[in-house]
């Protein structure tokens, strides 16, 4: 455990995006609150930006993926239009 009692914090690198979420999510409630012992608050903030800079990371990685992807299905949406739809294999 951590001196602020929760569990050794994982690196954000190895969190799901959905626990990333959920971990920043408390962390902002943590400060909106003003529950947190002052000492702790330097961390808290640090692990809160180290996760959005990690989210934001994984989004813009994703969206790249999307804008490379989006034109084959357009192309593809286009010959299905046509009556031309993919190849099948017998």
């Amino acid at each position: 455990m951590s001196s602020s009692g929760s569990p050794a914090a994982r690196p954000v690198s190895e969190i799901s995006f959905a626990e990333g979420s959920a971990e920043l999510d408390r962390i902002l409630d943590e400060l909106a609150r003003g529950t947190l012992d002052l000492d702790l608050v330097g961390e808290r903030l640090e692990r809160a930006t180290e996760i959005a800079e990690e989210l934001a990371r994984r989004l813009d990685a994703n969206q790249r993926r999307i804008d490379e992807l989006a034109p084959r299905q357009a192309r593809l949406a286009g010959r299905d239009a046509e009556g031309e739809g993919p190849a099948v294999a017998d």
